[in-house]
């Protein structure tokens, strides 16, 4: 894949990345600077052109690929096998796709972003609690998710940098 082609976007709100990103850009940055950003259900690639446009290498995924984005989004779906190696990104970003998933896909997807995750690496989670969905979905129900695939071991868990009731950021320990 070409990562040097830059990202065109289209759309309402096409070049306003999350806010909550731009938000805690700053604090969780400077790591990231020609580091690797992984949008995991990236839409119309707004996030990912923020992430290209400030020095890192960003592969982007989705289900239904928008080809007129550069570089090519990679098709993919929540709860399959990332085609990455482990511990390979420095942030993954996860806005708006947990609360649309069925329990098995929502653990596939975390065990996947887990794998992927470096050690200090960071991965922002923004959820929409009042979408209807099949089951509620509150960030404490993934916080036990992961708890879930680390155990008890802290030295490989992960430290809560920010937490709401819609969003959380939390950086992998060890």
């Amino acid at each position: 894949m070409n990562m040097t082609k830059p990202i065109r976007l289209r759309g309402k709100g096409a070049h306003r990345p999350s806010p909550y990103l731009r938000e805690w850009w700053s604090r969780i940055q400077p790591p990231l600077v020609y580091g690797v950003v992984v949008d995991l259900a990236c839409g119309n690639g707004r996030n990912a052109r923020y992430a290209q446009e400030a020095g890192c290498v960003v592969m982007a995924f989705d289900k239904t690929p928008d080809l007129s984005i550069q570089p090519h989004p990679i098709a993919w779906r929540a709860g399959e096998v990332l085609p990455l190696p482990p511990r390979c990104a420095q942030l993954i970003l996860c806005q708006y796709l947990l609360m649309l998933l069925a329990d098995s896909e929502i653990a596939a997807t975390l065990h996947e972003i887990h794998r992927v995750l470096a050690p200090g690496g960071h991965v922002l989670i923004e959820i929409e609690p009042t979408v209807l969905t099949a089951r509620p979905m509150s960030l404490d129900r993934v916080c036990g998710y992961l708890q879930g695939l680390v155990g008890a071991d802290v030295k490989h868990g992960y430290q809560v940098v920010h937490f709401t009731k819609e969003r959380c950021i939390l950086k992998k320990l060890g």
